[in-house]
């Protein structure tokens, strides 16, 4: 089971693990209502293991769960665990959070700019076994949004990796599979599944 809401990772997820032979299911097709999982982790393997903890209790079934976030290095690797929920602790939308980070970032010079997305996908079977993967890509704030969007991922409108010159948000399907963070975070994941 993929242990989100998320339609933009939902969709991200399922591709990634599309070869497999492993039927997925989102939390929505379990029946009854989700617990509500409160992300009080410190780390974002901390959030990413409560979730699928708690979704594989209430299921029964093995579910992968991710966190993720951006971290900057000039405001001391903030977002970071909280990106989602950087303003005033509610989720805030996905164009609040381009214009905080923005502001935030107002007036930093292009040399202290970098920044970091990081992503933290685990497998949870009932049982107690458990999968761990990180990814990473490294990047600068850009001084300005991107025009483009990609609805579910915000910071992908202000993120420029620094293997290319453009934002995260413009890279072409075929530019994305190099960078992307999300595809080492389930290696270890996809490696279990297929044994």
């Amino acid at each position: 089971m993929l242990g989100t809401t998320n339609a933009a990772k939902v969709r991200e997820l399922s591709s990634l693990l599309a070869d497999l032979p492993v039927r997925l299911v989102g939390l929505r097709d379990v029946g009854g209502e989700p617990p509500e999982v409160e992300e009080t982790g410190a780390t974002l393997e901390a959030n990413a293991l409560l979730k699928a903890r708690a979704f594989a209790a209430w299921s029964g079934l093995p579910t992968i769960a991710d966190d993720g976030g951006l971290e900057i290095a000039a405001l001391g690797g903030k977002p970071g665990v909280k990106s989602r929920r950087w303003l005033e602790g509610r989720d805030a939308s996905d164009e609040e959070l381009i214009a905080y980070t923005l502001a935030r970032m107002a007036g930093v010079p292009p040399g202290r700019r970098d920044a970091a997305m990081r992503v933290v996908n685990v497998l949870v079977k009932p049982g107690g076994i458990e999968v761990i993967g990180e990814g990473r890509i490294e990047g600068v704030i850009a001084e300005q949004a991107s025009g483009r969007r990609d609805p579910g991922f915000p910071f992908r409108s202000v993120f420029m990796p620094l293997a290319f010159g453009k934002y995260y948000a413009e890279l072409t399907a075929a530019e994305h599979e190099q960078v992307n963070h999300r595809r080492v975070a389930i290696a270890p994941i996809r490696k279990y599944l297929s044994r």
